[in-house]
């Protein structure tokens, strides 16, 4: 039987598919959560296969969504939905779980954040978090998307 040297580091939002995680493996790459990733590494969605890749922002793009940009350009959203789900307990948790994402434009007021890591995700992200949170959606708008977001 064959050993596996595992010489290469992959960066992998969990879960992770068993196999994505067979092929990581066989290539040479150890598994490491996404969380623990370096600020110019790649991570790769381990829901959805090894194609699927994001470049992780330095900062999120703090100033584009502070001011209310398009969020254009490749964004750690895990890390964003991971900030608004933390929004209904602690607020200094919430805060510091923000100020990860959006950095030092990271507003004081917590309808302010939330408002600014709504803005980080795609349509598709903000039905998800929404659908978890118990929230019914078919063809909402993108601001019809945020408002129930926020109320969430």
């Amino acid at each position: 039987m064959s050993k596996i040297v595992l010489d290469k580091t992959a960066f992998v939002r969990h879960p992770v598919l068993p196999e994505l995680k067979r092929q990581l493996n066989s290539e040479g790459y150890r598994i490491v959560d996404a969380s623990f990733a370096p600020a110019d590494a790649e991570i790769r969605d381990g829901s959805i296969g090894a194609e699927a890749t994001i470049a992780v922002p330095q900062q999120a793009t703090a100033a584009n969504s502070a001011t209310g940009g398009d969020g254009a350009g490749a964004l750690n959203t895990s890390a964003a939905l991971d900030a608004l789900g933390t929004a209904g307990g602690n607020f200094m948790a919430f805060k510091s779980a923000a100020k990860k994402v959006l950095g030092d434009a990271t507003p004081d007021k917590k309808d302010e954040i939330v408002a600014a890591l709504i803005k980080l995700l795609s349509d598709t992200e903000l039905k998800t978090f929404l659908t978890g949170k118990g929230v019914g959606v078919s063809d909402e708008t993108r601001d019809q998307l945020e408002e129930l977001a926020k109320a969430a």
